[in-house]
């Protein structure tokens, strides 16, 4: 379903899976997050996040809510350590609390603090999720607004989620439901095929960052994350193709392509816009 209707919902698919396998890719490298906006409701934000928890556990040890804070959302991220963190609604946060979270995000470290004695605690292993996050507003123009760094500098990238006309009507309580009671079956087998494939997705995520950056209209440092992260989710679909069983859900590795292409476009005329806005 995911995959054959929606391109959206189909490479935020990608981006949870392959979530795992980031630090193969580039230990250098932390996470990112994958901000899923659109100003309506019913698009499909929140259900193919409940989709990705599914597809390796059960969801709701991957949640975490607005409310939440900047802490402990980062020590969810070092638990988690190589697996996706959903963040569901994140429409009325501040500019501010957003920065910090993307940077705490993108750095991969937890917060440096004091033990009792005044001595430095000792941090844990770097961590590689990605923090996939809903709203109903563009962080991307959100991150803008502060006025400390360009939007630019985050390790922020968007899709801006719309359901076709002639997608049928499904309610996504219902679809919710259904991932939850078959997630059991699900995960194993998902985390069984990343484990399969971990040593080739490395060699291959190369070939799709040489691939990627050749089609994008910018390729400068601003980027560089974005076309790598664009990379481990047309590797896993090109892994996926070669499945016997996911090979059945249709992925159309060109029409996926230039999609996530267009969105690497959207995401630098955001950038543009933002700067221009805050300077």
């Amino acid at each position: 379903f995911f995959f054959f209707f929606l391109k959206g919902q189909s490479l935020t698919m990608l981006s949870g899976l392959s979530t795992p396998l980031l630090k193969l890719v580039d230990s250098a490298d932390s996470g990112y997050t994958l901000s899923l906006y659109s100003p309506e409701s019913g698009q499909g934000k929140s259900t193919v996040q409940r989709a990705v928890g599914t597809a390796i556990g059960e969801q709701r040890d991957f949640i975490s809510m607005e409310s939440d804070t900047v802490n402990a959302r980062t020590a969810m991220a070092a638990l988690l350590h190589s697996y996706p963190i959903l963040m569901e609604e994140f429409s009325s946060i501040s500019p501010d609390a957003l920065q910090q979270q993307v940077f705490a995000s993108g750095s991969g470290m937890e917060k440096q603090r004091l033990d009792k004695n005044a001595s430095l605690r000792s941090r844990g292993e770097q961590f590689f999720n990605t923090n996939i996050i809903s709203s109903n507003r563009s962080l991307l123009q959100l991150l803008g607004i502060h006025k400390k760094l360009e939007a630019a500098s985050y390790r922020v990238m968007e899709i801006r989620m719309r359901l076709p006309k002639d997608v049928p009507y499904i309610d996504g309580s219902r679809l919710v439901q259904t991932l939850e009671n078959n997630c059991g079956n699900a995960y194993p087998y998902v985390v069984q095929m990343l484990l399969d494939n971990a040593e080739a997705f490395k060699g291959n995520h190369h070939k799709w960052v040489k691939r990627v950056a050749q089609d994008a209209s910018e390729k400068g440092s601003a980027m560089r994350f974005r076309i790598k992260a664009v990379a481990s989710m047309m590797t896993l679909a090109e892994f996926a193709m070669q499945d016997d069983y996911l090979s059945r859900l249709g992925i159309d590795l060109g029409r996926l392509l230039g999609y996530a292409i267009k969105t690497l476009d959207d995401n630098r005329i955001v950038h543009i816009e933002s700067y221009s806005s805050s300077a």
